[in-house]
């Protein structure tokens, strides 16, 4: 899916929005850097200055203004590094980010998970009046589809390794709400038309529980509950 310039626009400002929120103010953030370190950053913003027909500026408030810049920059360069927690053991563990667009939300899994599944998670008891009807298993996913042949309900469920999957969900159409229990984080995206989604982590995979019907999100946190 292509992005148009706006949507780009309002994307970043969003992300650099929530990630900065905790930010110290530049005036607490203790940093020093080299004579020279500090000359050749002056030179850069002043060639990008002249260039944009300004006079250069050797003035101590321009210097202060660098080294804001670079703090600024180093505290982004560790908060892109927070996005891949990392658990007491010191092993790599997964996480998921959500991303406001203009008009979608988009769910994204990241971080250095199993290279392929040793564990299938499903449910311990199957829903009242729900039937098995499709199961795929290879490798990398898992994805089990239940039917209730006398609402019409669709439950579907899917496991897949981290590797920087994404849902995209109607941003406009729908509200998302986030519910944490038993040390799980989940995600709950409540459409229009009876469509509601869960995201939500098990180990190093992600997890995906699609219903389709008459539902409360309440109804998918029992079902997840489920899940083992």
């Amino acid at each position: 899916m292509s992005m148009t310039r706006s949507e780009f626009n309002m994307a970043f400002s969003t992300v650099i929005a929530e990630e900065f929120a905790d930010v110290p103010d530049e005036s607490e953030i203790e940093v020093e850097f080299s004579d020279e370190f500090n000359r050749k950053m002056q030179e850069l913003i002043d060639s990008i200055g002249a260039n944009n027909g300004q006079k250069p500026k050797n003035d101590r408030k321009s210097r202060l203004n660098i080294k804001g810049l670079i703090a600024l920059a180093a505290t982004l360069a560790l908060l892109l590094a927070g996005l891949v927690s990392v658990n007491a053991t010191g092993n790599p563990i997964a996480n998921f980010i959500v991303k406001t667009y203009e008009n979608f939300k988009e769910i994204l899994f990241a971080g250095d998970g199993a290279a392929e599944i040793d564990h299938v998670y499903a449910f311990t008891e199957v829903p009242d009046g729900f039937t098995e009807t499709e199961r795929v298993l290879n490798d990398d996913m898992s994805f089990v589809r239940y039917e209730n042949s006398e609402t019409g309900a669709v439950i579907e469920l899917s496991q897949t390794t981290i590797n920087d999957n994404s849902f995209v969900l109607d941003y406009k159409n729908g509200n998302t709400k986030t519910f944490r229990f038993a040390d799980k984080e989940v995600k709950v995206y409540d459409g229009d038309f009876g469509t509601y989604c869960a995201f939500w982590l098990e180990d190093t995979y992600n997890m995906k529980l699609t219903y389709l019907g008459s539902a409360k999100s309440e109804d998918l946190i029992k079902m997840i509950n489920m899940v083992d």
